[in-house]
């Protein structure tokens, strides 16, 4: 029998990567305020601490900028009217970064606690 050698070539492919985001929540100066931030996006909930700069992707973000606390003010007339909200969590966005999808998937359960 003659022997045969497959010379199929590697092609490397350009590896996938995911964009996030640097952020950090900071804590707050209130009971409960340095406890653990919850996230939960499309069924994925993550635990976040704070003050620790973490990765977070554009949907997460989402999440973060629509948590909002209604606020009430009293107008002169004596009626109670609801304003704009505030967020419910002050962050920062430091910058962004852009890492392979690999490493991305296991930053989310070193930094973040995910469950």
């Amino acid at each position: 029998m003659a022997k045969t050698t497959d010379q199929t070539t590697a092609t490397e492919s350009p590896a996938v990567t995911e964009k996030r985001y640097r952020v950090i929540i900071n804590s707050e100066a209130r009971p409960g305020g340095d406890s653990r931030v919850t996230l939960v996006l499309n069924g994925k909930v993550t635990s976040i601490a704070r003050d620790k700069e973490v990765l977070l992707t554009e949907g997460q973000i989402e999440v973060l900028r629509n948590a909002q606390n209604r606020g009430y003010e009293i107008s002169d007339s004596g009626e109670m009217k609801t304003v704009e909200g505030r967020r419910r969590f002050p962050y920062s966005v430091l910058g962004e970064a852009t890492e392979p999808v690999a490493t991305a998937a296991a930053s989310e359960t070193e930094g973040n606690a995910a469950s």
